[in-house]
């Protein structure tokens, strides 16, 4: 599997697109790109806690998926 670096500029130019209505303040990209690291961050963390649980010491797409159903309960209870 490639995983393909998205820069800063990609970013902004995805948000402040020509078909979106609505306009886009100055940094709003650079939260978004913050936002998405943090996300990462604990989606690794959580898919990591999930491998120990199954006694692997490889994170498969498995683990991954389980910490992405966590994470998403989660964030819908707050």
């Amino acid at each position: 599997m490639s995983l393909k670096k998205v820069s800063l500029a990609k970013l902004k130019k995805t948000l402040r697109g020509p078909q979106d209505p609505f306009r886009v303040e100055k940094n709003v990209e650079t939260l978004v790109y913050l936002e998405c690291i943090v996300y990462l961050r604990e989606l690794a963390k959580q898919a990591t806690v999930e491998a120990q649980r199954s006694r692997m010491k490889t994170i498969q797409s498995a683990h991954i998926a389980k910490a992405a159903k966590a994470i998403e309960a989660k964030l819908s209870v707050d």
